[in-house]
């Protein structure tokens, strides 16, 4: 991998789903933790009913002992003690473990946050710096010159009343006169545009950019291999 730029993103890319797939073993280990301390509080409330009834048990084992009447087995106090305690200790280890997970998400989250801002950075220096977008620059340049000319000569049979202007009508680009401009900023202008003519997504493109989210080697739209259709716009041009 020659490129610089790709190979910038192609470290950005694996930085990204590194920490994205240590954020996914994170979640699942909180998950368990959580069902695993769920369990522990069931067996510490059985534990202490246990404990408890064996407390009342005994009592009533020594008086009937000291009455000289018959009695049950003695219940082992000091063992269901030590159950009792290991119980406590388990949810006292889990609930360490779960704030351990929380503080390394914590953690995870930040860099993923990073990683994703110079996933992002790198990945928008790899297409704007490709010939894919300085071809497409290069031909729209191109082609709105030539817009701009033959609009120049609708204008002035317009303006000499040879021709009416709703002939603008039947163009999907409007002359916007100078002040009198909507409100808005240029890629909203162009924006409304592409929705008015509905290309408001680029296939190729949508495409394109999705592979190189995940493979930096990925290639981009070649501009001198499209075909758009004839439109209004290209017939007043005169294109194919």
């Amino acid at each position: 991998m020659a490129d610089p730029l790709r190979q910038e993103l192609d470290t950005a890319i694996k930085k990204r789903d590194a920490l994205r797939v240590e954020l996914s073993g994170i979640k699942n280990a909180q998950e368990k933790i959580s069902v695993r301390i769920s369990e522990l509080r069931r067996s510490l409330n059985a534990a202490e009913d246990a404990f408890s009834d064996a407390k009342e048990q005994s009592v009533t084992n020594l008086v009937s002992e000291a009455m000289g009447e018959t009695h049950g087995e003695m219940p082992s106090m000091r063992k269901l003690r030590a159950d009792l305690a290991a119980v406590e200790d388990e949810i006292d280890a889990a609930k360490d473990a779960k704030e351990k997970l929380e503080a390394r998400q914590k953690n995870i989250d930040q860099s993923l946050m990073l990683a994703k801002m110079n996933f992002r950075s790198a990945f928008n220096a790899v297409v704007g710096n490709s010939t894919s977008v300085s071809r497409l620059l290069e031909e729209t340049k191109s082609l709105e010159e030539q817009i701009i000319e033959r609009m120049s000569q609708l204008c002035y049979l317009v303006k000499q009343g040879h021709l009416n202007s709703g002939i603008y009508d039947s163009l999907s680009l409007h002359p916007v006169a100078r002040g009198y401009a909507p409100p808005t900023s240029e890629q909203g202008l162009w924006e409304i545009l592409c929705t008015t003519t509905g290309k408001t997504i680029s296939p190729e493109w949508q495409k394109a950019l999705a592979l190189l989210d995940q493979d930096a080697l990925s290639s981009l739209p070649n501009p001198d291999a499209s075909t758009p259709k004839k439109s209004p716009i290209r017939k007043l041009m005169g294109g194919a």
